[in-house]
């Protein structure tokens, strides 16, 4: 995971179970995302956070920047922000099991990805 811990829009500290870019790298299944700069996923007191991404969780709000909402994301951003809490929560599951269900995530983002791509390019 990424070592820098202050946010690129606020600068605040972010901790892993707030960090956009972990649970961003897990629903897409890109794990170079986690080589970016922190931002936080959720609203914190003294930032936006990342509404793009934090308006597949239910109960948030739908970005209202033009970003379009694209509910093919939506399991997997409301999937991979579940495991991230429940690794990094207060006794929450153990790093070999994180992987596995992080591994098993991101195999399931690529699979929606392509039977996308697949679906978009049918005439």
């Amino acid at each position: 995971m990424n070592t820098n811990t202050g946010c690129d829009k606020c600068f605040q500290p972010v901790v892993p179970e707030n960090d956009a870019t972990l649970v961003a790298s897990i629903a897409t299944g890109n794990p170079y995302l986690v080589l970016a700069r922190p931002r936080h996923f959720l609203p914190t007191e003294n930032c936006q956070g990342s509404p793009s991404r934090a308006q597949y969780i239910e109960g948030q709000p739908k970005d209202q920047r033009g970003y379009q909402y694209d509910e093919k994301l939506e399991s997997s951003y409301r999937a991979a922000y579940e495991l991230v809490r429940l690794r990094y929560a207060e006794g929450g599951i153990n790093e070999e099991s994180f992987n596995t269900i992080a591994n098993q995530l991101m195999e399931q983002a690529r699979e929606l990805q392509t039977r996308s791509l697949k679906t978009e390019r049918k005439p």
